[in-house]
């Protein structure tokens, strides 16, 4: 699911996540299908911009995800699927190249 999300670079491309994940679970179902119906809030919202970029998107996601992690009365699970989302993000935007002190 994450990966799907991730899948693309443009504002304009939101369109494209609808078919891009499938699943038997019909709560993940729902959560993709939400997700998607944010991205395209988001995409209504940056219409008048200049850029169809989707990294600053990305980039918000990311610090939400690391944000996340720190609860620890969330399930285990939960926390690390916010890992795993982050990673896949910090990916997404190419910081895994940098050197961090």
């Amino acid at each position: 699911m994450e990966q799907a999300l991730c899948s693309i670079a443009h504002f304009s491309q939101v369109d494209q996540l609808s078919g891009r994940f499938q699943t038997n679970n019909p709560a993940l179902a729902k959560a993709y299908a939400v997700a998607v119906y944010l991205r395209k809030l988001a995409r209504d919202m940056v219409r008048q911009n200049h850029t169809d970029d989707f990294n600053e998107y990305y980039a918000a996601l990311l610090f939400n995800a690391l944000n996340t992690m720190r609860f620890s009365t969330l399930e285990k699970e939960q926390r690390e699927h916010s890992l795993l989302a982050a990673c896949l993000l910090v990916e997404k935007l190419g910081l895994e190249e940098q050197n961090v002190n």
